[in-house]
């Protein structure tokens, strides 16, 4: 499913006091937590393994610009959010991040071709190729044929 929560980076001075409240919340949703050692890589796409779909990733980031870092490298590079009260920690994740939609203090959901461009959405592409990257509607759908003639 699109926009799911798959990896949650949490900075280590913060791991102590969040960890438990994030798993307590988890579980009261039904929803697995997978914390360190993984068995797994950090972005293991959680809605492809059958019967493991609520899990989520747990894992620590040495700030902004390494969990932007780990979430280029390890995730499929569609979306991800920072949530922070720092301008400057908010901005050093977004210029790092290299993937589609990045975010600050908001839902990764609004990466979404009836969100973003007011029609429905027919696909995604996660592709670095050029083409549409990202949500893929009905306008990206098409071919065009440039035909240059003399004067």
């Amino acid at each position: 499913m699109c926009n799911r929560l798959n990896l949650l980076l949490l900075h280590p001075s913060l791991w102590d006091a969040f960890v438990p409240r994030v798993t307590a919340l988890l579980d009261r949703l039904g929803i697995a937590a997978s914390l360190p050692p993984h068995a797994h890589p950090l972005g293991h796409e959680w809605a492809l393994d059958s019967g493991r779909e609520a899990t989520v990733t747990l894992a620590p980031a040495d700030g902004p610009r390494a969990a932007a870092v780990l979430a280029n490298e390890e995730t499929s590079g569609l979306a991800a959010a920072i949530v922070t009260g720092d301008r400057a920690a908010a901005e050093e994740f977004l210029g790092a991040y290299a993937g589609t939609g990045a975010f600050w203090n908001s839902t990764t959901r609004l990466l979404d071709g009836f969100k973003l461009f007011s029609v429905p959405e027919a696909g995604i592409n996660i592709d670095a190729v050029p083409g549409p990257r990202g949500p893929v509607t009905f306008r990206d759908l098409y071919l065009r044929q440039f035909v240059v003639t003399p004067a």
